[in-house]
């Protein structure tokens, strides 16, 4: 069967759908399979109406997306939209800092680039002190000082839990029952520690579930 035939039944499977069906397609660049290729030109060719494909991937893929654009039937989200604006910037820190010194924005923006992970990383050394970070705002370079501030923020765990956040860092996700399963059992209660000041610190971890299972 060829892949544009295979592409066609699904596209029929999917019309018969009374629901909206979203497919999520991430590290899309890792993708070096023409069939896959084809299969998703045939998709996205003739899409059905419930139906949505979101492709994350740090390349452009190999589809027809110049053809998408003049039909205006993709939403392209580049790395320049998702860098925070010095308005989000401010929001993202008054949420976790209760007085976040609002002239510190400029500086925090020129450090971090707008980027997500270092400003979270920043407004969390920020939140444990203040004046330290404030006085390396601006000397060294960007590596420099994220590494300053890993190392002062993982200074705030006892050497236990930094030993098992070592081991957790290794994984894309990570569960309790998945730690729990990689350490021996004189370590759980350790599993459960780390865990809860993770989630009470607000540090390092996303919950994918709404139960934080994960």
């Amino acid at each position: 069967l060829s892949d544009e035939y295979l592409g066609r039944v699904f596209i029929n499977c999917l019309a018969g759908l009374e629901y909206h069906l979203t497919l999520v397609l991430d590290d899309f660049h890792l993708c070096e399979s023409m069939a896959i290729l084809s299969f998703l030109e045939e998709l996205i060719s003739h899409p059905p109406r419930n139906f949505q494909l979101i492709l994350i991937s740090r390349k452009d893929p190999g589809l027809p997306l110049a053809d998408l654009r003049y039909r205006n039937e993709i939403l392209e989200v580049r790395a320049g939209d998702l860098l925070f604006d010095s308005y989000e910037i401010r929001a993202f820190a008054e949420n976790l800092i209760d007085d976040f010194p609002k002239d510190a924005v400029v500086g925090i923006k020129e450090f971090t680039e707008g980027w997500a992970a270092g400003l979270r990383l920043l407004v969390l050394g920020l939140k444990e002190d203040k004046e330290a970070v404030d006085s390396h705002l601006y000397d060294g370079g960007l590596s420099e000082k994220m590494t300053v501030l890993l190392r002062k923020l993982l200074g705030t765990f006892p050497a236990h839990l930094r030993e098992l956040l070592y081991t957790a860092a290794l994984l894309d996700t990570f569960s309790k029952d998945l730690l729990n399963h990689i350490y021996d059992q004189k370590h759980r209660e350790d599993v459960d520690e780390l865990i809860q000041r993770l989630e009470v610190s607000n540090m390092f971890i996303i919950p994918l579930d709404d139960t934080h299972s994960q």
